[in-house]
């Protein structure tokens, strides 16, 4: 058994956000293993001012990732819903949440890169946006999740990119959408290009802009991202989010948790989307998700907060 937990540097992570308002509770259960050592599952919990990482035994942890089933202690995360008990390192989170209504994309977000051996990660999105009902409790107080909605996607491969940008809502003013956006340098087969994957779910229509489709970035950075492919525009331009929205999360490097990114909530954006010059939505966010990481010369974070 040992010799076949002593493999190649590995990650893997699911990303549970709940949101409603200005409240975001992210949960992300996950396994890293460094190269010669052994797997080690872990949370990761941003909830009320402060991020936690949580470390657990192997005994503790059971995956199923056909039915998206991930148990560590006495915590479970599904596609169907959680179910959190946690007491220690400062936090007391309890309760139970249940998905319905979920949106799944029509296909991978990652197309045929999908099936590419050897890249350092891959990315999937279980649910653009679902709602919630059900009740938790930080540190003994009800969080009001119950009227919320969701999101859920997945990691996984050995190193998260040297740089990225990622975006995530589904809550807009006055109109339903669910944008998930990223943009990476992605080394494969001895070169490397800036990759981008875009799924937009908008009045019942899925909406996609990707390099395996052939869109063109025009610009990509933290305040503004300019997107074209074949007839279709998509600009979106975020503010800066408030410096107590913006959270510590734990990322991999050859399968150790050993970088530290920023993730922040509670940007306000607008994102405009056109078609052949006609606009197929105008519309405004304070609750937009957003990473936007780089590193220098020296292989050091950049670290921004937004």
């Amino acid at each position: 058994m040992k010799n076949l937990l002593k493999q190649k540097p590995y990650f893997e992570g699911w990303y549970f956000k709940h949101q409603y308002k200005e409240e975001v509770l992210a949960l992300i259960p996950g396994i890293n293993r460094e190269k010669g050592r052994e797997i080690t599952p872990f949370l990761q919990i941003i909830a009320g001012s402060q991020s936690f990482c949580l470390t657990f035994s192997q005994e503790e942890c059971f995956i199923d990732r056909r039915a998206c089933y991930i148990r560590l202690g006495n915590n479970i995360f599904t596609k169907d819903g959680i179910m959190v008990d946690i007491d220690r390192d400062g936090l007391k989170l309890k309760g139970t949440l249940l998905y319905c209504g979920l949106h799944p994309i029509a296909y991978s977000i990652m197309g045929f890169f999908r099936y590419f051996p050897f890249m350092e990660c891959k990315h999937e999105v279980i649910s653009m946006s679902h709602h919630l009902s059900g009740s938790l409790t930080l540190n003994e107080n009800t969080l009001p999740f119950g009227k919320g909605t969701g999101y859920i996607e997945k990691d996984w491969g050995h190193s998260f990119p040297s740089s990225y940008l990622w975006l995530q809502c589904n809550e807009f003013t006055g109109d339903t959408c669910s944008i998930m956006l990223s943009v990476a340098h992605i080394p494969l087969w001895g070169t490397q290009f800036t990759g981008c994957i875009c799924a937009i779910h908008y009045k019942g229509k899925e909406y996609r802009l990707a390099t395996y489709l052939g869109v063109r970035i025009l610009k990509a950075a933290p305040a503004l991202i300019i997107l074209r492919q074949g007839d279709f525009y998509l600009r979106i331009r975020i503010k800066e989010a408030p410096a107590l929205s913006s959270y510590d999360l734990n990322a991999p490097r050859k399968g150790k948790m050993s970088r530290v990114i920023k993730e922040a909530h509670l940007c306000e954006g607008t994102f405009l989307m056109s078609c052949k010059k006609q606009v197929v939505f105008q519309i405004k966010s304070k609750r937009v998700s957003l990473e936007s990481v780089s590193d220098d010369k020296n292989n050091k974070i950049r670290r921004k907060a937004f």
